[in-house]
């Protein structure tokens, strides 16, 4: 009887695991919520998807995620996006289609390193020092250009808050 419980305890948490189904009452509710931090909406809606392997998804219009869409699109994390407006509504949205390489994605992950609580801000001096570590890895960073990768922040003798980083 034992051993019936446990079993049935597993795999409903595989089941609650598996964001793709929710006839027990388990739903992912990230695509309802709206953060202040567009950064780590994109980049979960991004990472999630990925997992998921969906080839398209929707995320609501910002000026921020326009921007961190160009810079995606120049990195190769996602293949095309469109910025559609709803008739009905007037709401504005912009469609994400990832880009896939023989049904995986290209980069290995991409990790969130500055938070809206916590941010990290690291000077040119710093970044040249970090640079020689990198290895195959893109940082993206927030300066007063905009979004910019490590090796454009090199080039302008730039620093900034580090935001997240791409491994290939």
């Amino acid at each position: 009887m034992v051993c019936l419980i446990i079993l049935m305890e597993t795999s409903l948490i595989g089941k609650a695991l598996n964001f793709g189904l929710n006839e027990y009452g388990f739903e992912s509710h990230v695509s309802k919520l709206m953060y202040n931090d567009h950064c780590n909406y994109l980049l979960n809606h991004i990472n999630l998807n990925y997992a998921m392997k969906r080839l398209a998804f929707t995320v609501p219009f910002t000026k921020k995620t326009f921007q961190l869409c160009t810079l995606f699109k120049r990195l190769s994390v996602i293949s095309t996006f469109f910025v559609l407006t709803n008739k009905r509504n007037g709401k504005v949205s912009i469609k994400i289609h990832l880009f896939y390489f023989y049904g995986s994605p290209i980069h290995g992950f991409i990790r969130q390193i500055s938070t809206k609580r916590k941010s990290y801000y690291v000077s040119y001096r710093a970044l040249t020092l970090l640079n020689k570590r990198l290895g195959s890895s893109t940082y993206v960073l927030s300066t007063d250009l905009g979004y910019i990768t490590h090796q454009e922040a090199l080039l302008k003798r730039k620093g900034g808050c580090l935001l997240f980083f791409i491994y290939y």
